[in-house]
């Protein structure tokens, strides 16, 4: 459960436990309390995703920066590489 999402705010920063991993998320959420709209997600080991999410999954133009310097620039659809 999100605090963020229970105080009915339309953007906002979290720590949530996504695939055993802590990220943290910036960026709007929808009705639903998922991720929608412009946000970034930041894992533990670096990596990081900028782009777009559509009910809380990464959906649309979005670039993963991996820690090691190599990235991927393009499309998402339900949280994976298109």
């Amino acid at each position: 459960v999100m605090s963020d999402v229970e105080a009915n705010l339309p953007t906002a920063t979290d720590v949530c436990d996504a695939s055993k991993v802590n990220v943290e998320y910036s960026g709007p959420y929808n009705e639903a309390g998922q991720r929608h709209g412009h946000g970034t997600l930041r894992w533990e080991n670096g990596d990081k995703y900028d782009g777009m999410f559509w009910k809380g999954m990464m959906d649309g133009e979005g670039t993963l920066y991996f820690a090691d310097g190599t990235e991927y620039v393009g499309n998402w659809k339900l949280d994976r590489m298109d």
